[in-house]
């Protein structure tokens, strides 16, 4: 048996790349966004909301375990539909009231849930957090992301 030929592998020209990804949920979407670009050291820039404040350090010593050298800047975004019937909801639209971060999109109806975003806005609406959820997803799935 003679030995199989070895396929010459192509080196790496460049470390320029983007991804993104999404997990959609019941109540929560997550995007991550990566790009990278050719860089002599390893240069890491992370866009986290403050939820996942805790988790920069490890999300950090994990892109240092997968890359050497390049300029890293991740992004991740969360957006979370909640009901209103928790007590710390209602502290939360409390606390964002008179702020630019509280958006009523209710038109007068009553609040039924509310979208917190990654740039910490909250939005009311009058629609369930079920139907929130269902026209996110469906959007989403229609725009092709």
């Amino acid at each position: 048996m003679t030995p199989a030929r070895s396929v010459p592998v192509s080196t790496l020209r460049s470390m320029t790349g983007f991804g993104r990804a999404e997990a959609v949920g019941d109540s929560v979407t997550v995007t991550v966004e990566a790009r990278s670009v050719n860089h002599r050291h390893l240069d890491i820039a992370l866009r986290l909301p403050r939820a996942l404040a805790a988790v920069e350090m490890d999300a950090r010593r994990l892109i240092q375990s997968r890359l050497e050298r390049g300029r890293v800047d991740v992004a991740v975004q969360i957006v979370a539909i909640v009901a209103l019937d928790s007590l710390p909801v209602k502290r939360l639209i409390e606390s964002a009231k008179g702020s630019t971060k509280l958006v009523d999109a209710t038109n007068g109806r009553r609040t039924r849930a509310v979208i917190v975003t990654g740039s910490d806005h909250l939005i009311l609406s009058s629609l369930e957090p079920a139907t929130l959820a269902q026209r996110l997803v469906t959007e989403r799935g229609a725009s092709g992301d």
